[in-house]
């Protein structure tokens, strides 16, 4: 149980530093990334105006020799950046162009690129690579008017890669962190239940030795009634007799919580083992639904066993009867009147994965969904004044769970309210 809380903690604390450090990482990341992008477009715009003021008196030529003057393009290629002065009237008067398949793609584009407005646009190169381009159109000015256009085209190679190295980056330290944080909520969760442990500890053995010492006091109780009852019980008056059994079915509903606190007790110690033995589980079911008759006949609850002539089996005997007891005895408890239960056990034929199929069915009042989760909890009663009448305390169904477990099965459990509940389970004995 407490491994199960340790390390439900210990996913707790991993899962909120996770949360922690990714909303970190990622404000990191993009915060930086805007930084870093507003940078670059500042540094376009301020790379193109500086262009822009050299090719002046390139347009103040072209100008005073004509607009309509078609004049050869000049073009060079140098560095990584793109650049093209256009005239006014539209004419490519030259630039620089580190790969010049690009450079209609990029004159397209430049066509509806706002003015001193930079923009990121991407270009799939001939070998497949894809190259970034922080694109910008800046006017170029001659005499206090706009003479032409230059668009200036800033290689982002270096920015990306340095966003795909921050990523990874981060990536990698946050998985460490975590790791980290993983081992570290580990050790405190362990260290945080030291003393709630020995608290259990110390309350398991008091409950382990509480319920020891009551049995023999309780079992002294309950022959003095059985004795008290067979020399005087004709002698006494009609409400003596009453008030007498009333006090034996205490005593015998005593007994029995002291009995299963006593199992839970050494369950959680690791006292209690099981010893299992070859025997044929029919018989025993036989006894069990006999042991019962007293108690569904009164309420007219028919009990109906389907199983096999024989049934071999290697398992704990006294365990197994237990399980069917404390099944048919809760499914008792909440049939009503004139219902039926029926046992039905079966071999599971499978050469991989061999056993039995234990199914526990009634026509009792059933189960709330919401109530399905909860009720192999310790002390947890569905109808707690129904449990209180009928001697409930809220172990059984958590006694037979262990049961099957330290048999390596499973149990289940499917119900629908009004209708009635069916317990599932299979054993690989």
């Amino acid at each position: 149980m407490f491994i199960r809380i340790r390390n439900q903690l210990t996913l707790l604390y991993t899962t909120l530093t996770a949360c922690s450090l990714l909303g970190f990482a990622l404000l990191f990341y993009f915060g930086l990334s805007s930084l870093l992008l507003r940078e670059q477009e500042q540094d376009t715009i301020e790379l193109a105006k500086r262009q822009a003021l050299a090719y002046h008196e390139l347009l103040e030529k072209t100008e005073r020799q004509g607009n309509n003057t078609k004049r050869p393009a000049v073009f060079t290629v140098a560095g990584d950046n793109f650049h093209y002065l256009l005239a006014t009237n539209g004419q490519l008067l030259g630039g620089n162009e580190p790969i010049p398949a690009l450079r209609a793609d990029i004159l397209a584009r430049a066509a509806s690129q706002p003015l001193a407005h930079p923009e990121i646009v991407k270009f799939i190169l001939a070998d497949g690579r894809e190259l970034s381009l922080m694109l910008a159109v800046v006017p170029v000015n001659s005499e206090n008017r706009v003479a032409g256009q230059l668009v200036m085209a800033k290689d982002l190679s270096a920015y990306t890669h340095f966003q795909r190295l921050l990523l990874q980056a981060l990536t990698a330290a946050s998985l460490i962190f975590l790791l980290v944080a993983a081992l570290a909520g580990h050790v405190a969760a362990g260290r945080a239940l030291i003393p709630i442990r020995n608290s259990f500890a110390t309350q398991r053995q008091f409950v382990g030795d509480a319920s020891h010492e009551l049995r023999t006091p309780l079992s002294v109780i309950q022959a003095s009634l059985d004795v008290l009852d067979q020399e005087d019980g004709r002698r006494l008056s009609n409400l003596s007799q009453q008030i007498l059994a009333d006090a034996k079915d205490e005593v015998r509903r005593m007994t029995r919580l002291v009995s299963d606190l006593l199992t839970l007790a050494r369950v959680d110690s690791g006292a209690l083992e099981i010893l299992k033995t070859d025997f044929d589980l029919r018989p025993v079911a036989e006894h069990v639904m006999r042991s019962l008759q007293h108690i569904a006949h009164p309420k007219e609850i028919s009990l109906t066993l389907t199983a096999p002539a024989t049934l071999p089996v290697h398992a704990d005997r006294d365990r197994l009867s237990q399980l069917l007891f404390l099944l048919l005895d809760n499914a008792i408890k909440y049939t009503l009147a004139g219902g039926g239960i029926t046992l039905s056990i079966a071999a599971t034929v499978n050469k991989k994965n061999p056993g039995i199929t234990i199914m526990v069915r009634d026509t009792g009042i059933g189960i709330d969904a919401a109530e399905l989760p909860h009720i192999f909890e310790r002390f947890y009663r569905i109808d707690k004044s129904r449990s209180r009448v009928d001697g409930g305390f809220g172990l059984g169904l958590p006694i037979a769970r262990w049961i099957v477990q330290a048999h390596g099965g499973q149990i289940e459990v499917t119900a629908q309210p009004g209708i009635g509940t069916t317990f599932t389970i299979f054993l690989p004995v």
